[in-house]
């Protein structure tokens, strides 16, 4: 962006001098806005422009900078207050900044989802598991077979021993345990079974 002000004591002049001497041009100089804070400024007077004290040459173009001191013919100085702050580089970071969050947020949204990944919360693969609200989280049970005995060649089978005392105790027992379950009593089958 290239913006040229003219400086004088026309009223036409984008910068305009009082200057009631008439020492000051009524179009003095031109003073270009280049891009990235780059300032030129060119003498277009019969008084001259001066730069820090020195007086430029005639329609050359010389760079300045905002902390410069450029007088007019001796006369007045340019008020760096009146000349507009060239923005480009700023505008320049601010559409950069923009370009990468827009470009972040269509990578995020318009990615395809990875299969691998797509369990996690955040999906990156270092999210948290994600976990349906409705079941219940029960470990998994992996059932093994009971391994069976193996057959042992037959031999007699003695009778165990059961003694009459015992018998009668267990008996006691089951009859009182089917009492309160209100279940009929089992003690007769191992009272037959004794004798």
């Amino acid at each position: 962006m290239k913006k040229f002000l003219t400086i004088g004591r026309d009223s036409q002049c984008d910068i305009c001098i009082v200057d009631n001497s008439d020492v000051v041009s009524r179009q003095h100089a031109i003073l270009e806005v280049g891009g990235g804070g780059k300032y030129y400024i060119t003498d277009k007077s019969r008084n001259g422009t001066y730069v820090n004290g020195i007086k430029i040459a005639a329609n050359e173009r010389v760079p300045v900078t905002r902390k410069d001191i450029i007088s007019l013919a001796h006369v007045q100085e340019l008020n760096w207050d009146l000349v507009p702050k060239d923005n480009s580089l700023t505008y320049a970071i601010v559409a950069v900044g923009a370009l990468v969050v827009l470009a972040l947020v269509l990578f995020f949204t318009l990615r395809p989802s990875n299969s691998i990944n797509s369990d996690f919360v955040g999906g990156a693969g270092g999210g948290i598991p994600e976990v349906d609200q409705t079941e219940e989280l029960v470990p998994d049970v992996v059932e093994e077979p009971i391994a069976q005995p193996e057959e042992q060649p037959a031999t007699e089978a003695k009778p165990e021993e059961v003694k009459p005392e015992e018998a009668k105790a267990e008996a006691k027992a089951e009859q009182a345990t089917a009492k309160k379950e209100s279940k009929p009593a089992k003690s007769t089958k191992v009272i037959d079974a004794i004798y």
